[in-house]
């Protein structure tokens, strides 16, 4: 579960890959979605707040969830035997 939580967390917060991969905006990911609240000169802060928490909300909805197995994880990787 650990594994799954920090693995859906890499691919979820991933910008660069598809910033290459992708050509079409009806195919851009969620990251690439927030930059679109940038420009050169000027940045809606309000906008690209509010697109911020509600992309935060599956990460921490994951976490939340797998709270336990995660902390055992950790706990279980950190003991020498």
């Amino acid at each position: 579960m650990t594994l799954g939580i920090f693995s859906f967390t890499s691919v979820w917060d991933d910008f660069l890959w598809p910033l290459v991969i992708t050509n079409t905006e009806a195919m851009r990911t969620v990251q690439l979605g927030l930059q679109t609240f940038q420009s050169q000169f000027f940045t809606n802060w309000g906008g690209l707040m509010a697109a911020t928490l509600v992309v935060t909300v599956p990460t921490l909805l994951i976490f939340i969830f797998g709270q336990k197995y995660f902390i055992e994880g950790i706990a279980t990787g950190g003991i020498k035997g």
